[in-house]
């Protein structure tokens, strides 16, 4: 990839993460609309805490401004480290491709019934992007095949915290089985 190539996910990055002062509103930017409204509505009501709490501090002892800081501080920790991550994939799509790769490779492992292959691909591809529901999904239904329930509930979990709607239906039905 040329410096030139790189220059415009670096200049992006620098531009969201100065954004980061409002956890939240570059996830939005970035169409991670769900993650970014919820970041958002806990930095309101910390920022909130902070504001009404602070000139009243003696009367509630300074724990409800204590625990808008914490919020506030995991809230901006989060959303670096989160853009930090998204960054770097798209400035080294390599991954992006592995990833994609080992999710088809593990489906067609899967079709072919060979379940053992089929979790390590899925495993790969959610070592490199934790981020994909379509991964989660196909994983907890590998961890279920092979009777690794507790493995299968999580990863199905995860599917709907990263995509409540695209296996929503399906989930709830395997996990009804569980």
């Amino acid at each position: 990839m040329s410096l030139e190539n790189r220059r415009q996910p670096m200049l992006t990055t620098i531009l969201l993460l100065v954004l980061c002062f409002f956890p939240g509103v570059s996830h939005i930017l970035l169409g991670r609309y769900r993650q970014g409204v919820v970041m958002l509505v806990l930095a309101v009501f910390a920022f909130d805490g902070l504001l009404v709490l602070g000139p009243n501090v003696e009367t509630h002892g300074g724990l409800m401004q204590t625990l808008s800081i914490i919020v506030l501080v995991g809230l901006w920790g989060y959303a670096v480290a989160s853009l930090i991550s998204l960054s770097f994939r798209a400035v080294n799509p390599a991954l992006d491709r592995a990833a994609k790769a080992n999710l088809h490779d593990g489906v067609v492992d899967y079709l072919k019934s060979d379940f053992d292959g089929a979790q390590v691909r899925f495993e790969e591809a959610a070592s490199i992007d934790t981020d994909n529901a379509d991964t989660q999904f196909h994983l907890g239904m590998i961890y279920k095949r092979k009777g690794m329930n507790q493995d299968a509930k999580k990863a199905f979990k995860r599917s709907l915290a990263l995509d409540a709607e695209k296996w929503s239906w399906e989930i709830q039905q395997e996990l009804k089985d569980l």
